[in-house]
């Protein structure tokens, strides 16, 4: 009887060894559960001694399984990085917002003519006055530059009269901003004038392109 005692445990070792090394990622505790169903399911009671025999045979293995998986799961992490570093793959950066096409000058310049010319407009009629020194940009018959236009003898009553060197009102800015990147309500137009108080005939027999508050937008 004890001969088959002895048997049955072997045997029941052995089918607890088997179970746990055919599950390796399982962890200590998951293994001692899986020891106990094993052990219950079997049709003879054992000893304390006999689990402690198959317990101490499995729970090694099954640590070092692990172990070997977490391992085996850096290594595969540090060869990712070595083949994107040969392969010249630079890591993911967060995109950068777009620089603006154009400089501070011809911010700082645009905003003083928008300011002196049409600080008490909306901001609508702030951003035609500024489009209108945009469009003489584009037009060949005007200086190449915001600075050159605004500048070019007898053009802007506020460079006569010394007002275009005061500091711009905020919307101001804003309207230069959105013209230089592209805002243009009045295309083509390139004179404003007030119709209340223009003195200056010829001004007046230009094509009215648009009218928004006080100015009236025209081209030849």
């Amino acid at each position: 009887m004890r001969e088959n005692t002895s048997a049955m445990t072997l045997v029941m070792t052995v089918l607890i060894a088997l179970t746990i090394t055919l599950n390796p990622v399982l962890t200590p505790s998951q293994a001692s559960v899986q020891r106990e169903r094993v052990i219950l399911s079997l049709p003879w009671k054992e000893t304390s001694s006999t689990v402690n025999m198959a317990a101490s045979v499995t729970e090694q293995p099954a640590s070092e399984n692990v172990k070997e998986t977490e391992e085996k799961a850096q290594e595969d992490i540090q060869s990712a990085e070595i083949l994107a570093s040969r392969s010249g793959q630079a890591p993911a950066r967060k995109a950068e917002p777009p620089k603006p096409s154009y400089s501070q000058e011809d911010l700082f310049w645009l905003a003083k003519e928008i300011s002196s010319e049409a600080k008490g407009e909306s901001l609508e009629g702030q951003i035609a006055v500024g489009a209108v020194v945009l469009n003489r940009v584009n037009d060949p018959r005007f200086p190449k530059t915001i600075k050159d236009v605004i500048f070019a003898k007898g053009q802007f009553d506020p460079v006569r009269y010394g007002t275009i060197e005061q500091e711009p009102v905020p919307s101001a800015m804003e309207a230069a901003k959105r013209v230089l990147e592209g805002e243009n309500p009045v295309p083509g137009a390139l004179y404003f004038y007030n119709p209340t108080i223009a003195t200056d005939q010829w001004i007046r027999t230009l094509r009215v392109i648009k009218r928004i508050g006080n100015h009236v937008f025209a081209a030849r």
